[in-house]
């Protein structure tokens, strides 16, 4: 008699978090984003920003752009940062910034759940900087006196000489 209940199968909210991907945009805002969509699309809501997968940034600490042609998957944290910042290198500060935003939007440190919640301020990140403060320092433009980009390698310019040629 009461093993009716135990094999009825309850749908809940998870299933709709499936289809749904989760976006950090430059102002360190977190919003869902229904599926099936594409990076292209994103693209062309958010001009002058690439989409990057933030386990990714974790793996490499470099900022890889995503194909315009990529669909977005479920359960999965995107970045938007700008397309001069593509294929930068990020300080650890950076990389703590986004692992301290991955807690905020997964509750998971490292794919391992916390368990009690959050015991530091969510507006507080590493260091007692705020995450917004950080997350506006990875997609800030990196300028420099003259209001160009700073690389840390010397940009070959060749000298070119004009060619005299005798009439």
């Amino acid at each position: 008699m009461g093993n009716l209940s135990s094999c009825v199968k309850i749908q809940s909210s998870s299933s709709n978090t499936n289809n749904m991907a989760k976006l950090v945009d430059s102002q360190g805002q977190l919003t869902l984003i229904n599926l099936p969509t594409t990076v292209a699309e994103l693209m062309l809501e958010n001009p002058g920003f690439a989409l990057t997968p933030v386990e990714e940034l974790r793996e490499t600490s470099r900022i890889p752009a995503m194909k315009a042609d990529d669909v977005l998957l479920g359960r999965k944290v995107y970045l938007l940062v700008p397309v001069d910042k593509v294929n930068s290198r990020l300080t650890d500060l950076q990389l703590a910034a986004i692992d301290s935003l991955l807690c905020s939007c997964n509750g998971k440190v490292g794919g391992k759940a916390t368990r009690g919640g959050s015991k530091v301020s969510p507006t507080t990140g590493v260091n007692g900087n705020s995450l917004e403060d950080l997350v506006k320092d990875l997609s800030g433009k990196c300028t420099g006196v003259t209001g160009q980009r700073n690389r840390f390698c010397k940009v070959w310019e060749p000298v070119l000489e004009p060619i005299l040629e005798g009439c």
